[in-house]
């Protein structure tokens, strides 16, 4: 992998596992792929409990194919090597948890910004709101 992608390991079970930013390619390609995903349809509220776990597990899939392809990526892939491949071996070689904050470090690595930072980011208050002094005020 190229030195000049940041890099970051995570450690599970005493082993460091080295994680890429995605280079533009693998993040144009990437991009490609999360917008294919199909996602499960809406449901009404009056939806049976039986229809609501299977969108939810159908969700969760979704939500697996997608942070698994990440990590595939943020693995540092060869040229040669097949996506499909990688992305399968995430998938049996590591727990959800686990997938999960790699893809969480990948993101951030690759400057995407995660769902949980965008909702920190609309409430924090506005500089104006930090001041004690009125906006119109004059020293």
């Amino acid at each position: 992998m190229s030195a000049l992608l940041k890099t970051q390991s995570v450690t599970f079970a005493g082993v460091a596992v080295p994680l890429f930013e995605l280079s533009a390619l693998h993040y144009v390609d990437y991009l490609d792929y999360v917008n294919e995903l199909s996602w499960p349809e809406d449901l009404a509220e009056n939806s049976s409990e039986k229809d609501q776990v299977k969108a939810l597990q159908a969700a969760r899939r979704v939500n697996l194919q997608g942070n698994s392809r990440l990590v595939a990526y943020g693995l540092g892939l060869s040229e040669d090597a097949d996506i499909n491949t990688a992305q399968k071996q995430v998938q049996t070689r590591y727990t959800l948890g686990q997938i999960k904050e790699m893809h969480d470090v990948v993101a951030k690595l690759s400057g995407f910004t995660l769902l949980e930072e965008a909702a920190d980011e609309s409430k924090e208050p506005s500089n104006q709101e930090l001041s004690d002094e009125p906006a119109d005020s004059k020293k």
